[in-house]
């Protein structure tokens, strides 16, 4: 009887996902209603809704009783763009999207901060430029304050534009823009979501920036000025520590947090947050325990070498049997194994095996499951990226009777933590002193692992 129930309450109001879409569609039809009204208006009328919508929000408007117009507004540069073309990665790119409905939800979705899980193919980059351009229009804090030293304090005397200090026009002016942050997984996807979307962007009136490996320092900067900016969550996390490095304000390059998008963030904040960033600055004596850890990573290199000796076997057999792009995939996945493997080498060395491999790898990266083909391995080498992550089974292999070894717990709540016992202070300071020897001795630990595993696999010795 109780399913019976279930099933016809089910079938009168649907699970929580319906129910959710259900709460969202009136959005969509705001969002829709606001679009038929914009065909009328001209180009250059439709770039000028960016200072329209911030003069709004320096009024004191809300980010909310925007929404529909914005999302409309980039709907409707979607539509005038069609048949449009541009280079996107070096490759002339012709646009043809409109978001559909069903994207407009995952727009909203992401905006109110929720997770809006999308299929391969759904549109995931489109959707995020909806919700992008809505939160980059927020205004940066610093500018408003200098807003109201040069124009006064009434919205509708300002000229929303960067503002330089003391007047100088040739100075890197204050963004009018809190600024908003695209995440992703790597940096070719990083580049070519932001030369395929940034055609959008400015077509709205705002700047985009991508943040790439090998950057100066003022090149990250003039790329975390711009109202959004794409990029990894590495260089986004490793600038992040390096600023709280910095001895001066001005050699910091981001310029606050204000809102984000992680795309795959199953992948940036479950999988690859158990490998923790760590950067160090100079210290007056060497903690180094490389002869200690030496051992260890030379036995799980050997192991990954007879693991990728085996894929290779298994690459060869499927090869000779005419499955092309099954043997591929045992070969890229034996590449990112050990990627300096002799019996790889003499495989690699057919030209048609070669060009097989950079097939498999460019769906991989297009279809973003590159991590697929790491699950069996020991540790996965991103040659390109010079970085090697462990897998569950290498971390076993390591550390086979502290499981925790590689979780590098976040300093600031253990110290909130010591704050908050009833402890005489001398007893709360041996506590912080200890807790910060243990974190230091554990973060030293996993970089001297990496850099061993480096040394072994992507490093020759006397020459990098």
């Amino acid at each position: 009887m109780t399913k019976v129930l279930r099933k016809l309450v089910k079938g009168l109001l649907g699970n929580k996902q319906e129910k959710n879409v259900r709460e969202l569609w009136p959005w969509v039809e705001r969002v829709n209603a606001a679009y038929e009204k914009l065909a009328s208006l001209t180009d250059e009328e439709l770039r000028c809704c960016a200072d329209r919508f911030r003069l709004r929000i320096a009024s004191g408007e809300p980010l909310e009783e925007l929404l529909p117009e914005a999302f409309a507004t980039v709907k409707d540069v979607c539509r005038r763009l069609m048949g449009s073309t541009w280079k996107v990665t070096g490759h002339d790119t012709e646009w043809n999207m409109i978001p559909f409905d069903v994207q407009l939800v995952g727009a909203v979705v992401l905006h109110e901060g929720r997770i809006a899980e999308m299929a391969t193919g759904e549109g995931k980059t489109l959707v995020a430029v909806m919700p992008l351009y809505l939160n980059a229009l927020a205004l940066n804090e610093e500018w408003v304050e200098r807003a109201i030293d040069r124009w006064g304090s009434e919205p509708s005397r300002w000229s929303f534009e960067p503002i330089s200090e003391g007047g100088d026009e040739e100075e890197r002016g204050v963004p009018v823009g809190a600024g908003a942050h695209l995440v992703t997984v790597n940096d070719y996807l990083a580049r070519r979501d932001a030369e395929w979307m940034g055609e959008i962007y400015r077509f709205l009136g705002l700047s985009i920036g991508c943040i790439q490996g090998g950057m100066s320092p003022e090149e990250r900067r003039r790329q975390y000025d711009c109202d959004i900016t794409y990029g990894t969550n590495n260089e986004f996390g490793f600038d992040y520590l390096r600023d709280n490095m910095a001895v001066r304000l001005q050699d910091r390059v981001q310029r606050g947090h204000h809102y984000a998008i992680v795309d795959e963030v199953d992948s940036v904040l479950v999988d690859e947050a158990r490998t923790p960033l760590i950067i160090s600055g100079p210290v007056a004596r060497s903690t180094n325990r490389y002869d200690e850890y030496r051992g260890p990573v030379s036995r799980l290199v050997s192991r990954q070498r007879d693991l990728v000796s085996g894929i290779v076997s298994r690459a060869d057999g499927l090869w000779e049997k005419g499955e092309h792009y099954e043997a591929a995939e045992l070969y890229l996945k034996a590449r990112r194994g050990a990627p300096r493997h002799r019996k790889l080498a003499k495989a690699l060395q057919d030209p048609e095996r070669l060009s097989a491999i950079g097939r498999v790898e460019a769906d991989r990266i297009r279809e973003k499951n590159m991590h697929e083909l790491d699950e069996d391995l020991l540790f996965a080498i991103d040659e390109k990226g010079r970085s090697i992550s462990l897998s569950e089974q290498g971390r076993r292999v390591l550390s086979p009777d502290d499981p925790e070894f590689f979780l590098l717990v976040d300093i600031g709540e253990t110290m909130a933590e010591i704050e908050a016992m009833d402890l005489p202070e001398e007893e709360k300071e041996q506590k912080r002193k200890g807790a910060y020897e243990s974190h230091s001795r554990r973060g030293e630990s996993l970089h001297n692992i990496d850099q061993l595993l480096k040394a072994f696999q992507l490093y020759e010795r006397d020459v990098e």
